[in-house]
């Protein structure tokens, strides 16, 4: 089925995000009042971080999670779906790698938490901007044809994406909203940071500069209650110790696609990722022998094992 804007069939497929944002103007007007909000710093209480190539499910009666958001998006594309009548959300980081799977792998899950429940899957897209080498409208294009061609009804609600997503400071594109948090039990929608993005960190990270681990994760699910991280496999990255060597400026400007946007945390969460392959160059014997390791979140919004 295709996708509904403003209860209307999407008829027409678009070149390009300008195009696309022309077309639908309630896009454009829902935007105008997201970007001007600032980026609130979410408390790890009761709050869930995913990161880059991970998505998360979370219903409004999960006793440990209120909120679930991403930061660090530049290039990349944030994806909030929402059930209206359960509020059941799901929320992924996309990057462009395995883009078809995890959209559909979050719309299955969404439909399985709220099949005994009458309502509309809506959708919300925000982050991409106007970067130099145009890697942020070709990832938001790609999302938009992939639900496309979905066989389920989804409402685009929100696009935040692209031109809309675009300030510009001493001649540089950069993104306004960067990071995206949903407030699962009102189905409030904000830009935001985090104070914690989580345990093992340098762990799921290192598969973002590894080939070998394409895969979006799915990493919570209220169902079970707990963060499930691993067990995944990369290769190991040749000249490994020269990379950990070399000056931020070399790292942000080779591992990075937006290295005029990136946090001030992305040199140093990327050279922590590195010395985790290094010293983990193959996870699946040294880091998942066990399996998957899983974590569950205390009253004072600490990730404790739960093996």
């Amino acid at each position: 089925m295709p996708l509904f804007i403003n209860g209307a069939i999407m008829d027409k497929l678009h070149s390009d995000t300008r195009a696309f944002l022309d077309a639908y103007p309630s896009l454009k007007e829902y935007s105008r009042r997201l970007l001007p909000l600032p980026h609130k710093t979410v408390s790890p209480i009761g709050s869930l971080c995913v990161i880059q190539r991970e998505f998360a499910i979370v219903a409004p009666n999960d006793p440990s999670i209120n909120i679930v958001g991403t930061p660090d998006a530049t290039t990349c594309s944030i994806v909030v779906l929402r059930h209206s009548g359960t509020g059941v959300v799901a929320l992924g980081h996309f990057d462009g790698s395995d883009t078809e799977r995890g959209i559909q792998e979050m719309i299955h899950k969404v439909q399985e938490y709220s099949s005994s429940v009458n309502g509309e899957i809506e959708l919300h897209m925000v982050g991409g901007f106007n970067d130099s080498k145009g890697y942020s409208t070709e990832l938001c294009l790609s999302i938009l044809y992939c639900f496309n061609r979905q066989p389920v009804n989804i409402h685009l609600i929100t696009a935040c994406i692209c031109e809309l997503n675009t300030f510009v400071r001493s001649n540089v594109n950069l993104p306004v909203i960067h990071g995206l948090a949903v407030n699962v039990k009102s189905g409030d929608i904000f830009p935001a940071n985090f104070a914690d993005k989580g345990p093992d960190l340098a762990l799921r990270s290192s598969r973002l500069l590894s080939p070998g681990s394409p895969e979006m994760l799915n990493v919570y699910e209220s169902y079970y209650g707990v963060l499930k991280i691993g067990p995944f496999c990369y290769q190991p990255v040749r000249c490994i110790d020269d990379w950990i060597k070399f000056d931020d400026d070399i790292i942000l400007k080779c591992l990075s696609t937006s290295p005029e946007a990136e946090s001030p945390d992305y040199v140093r969460e990327t050279r922590q990722a590195l010395q985790f392959i290094k010293k983990h160059p193959f996870p699946s014997i040294t880091v998942f022998s066990n399996g998957s390791r899983f974590y569950r979140k205390d009253e004072y919004g600490q990730w404790t094992n739960s093996a």
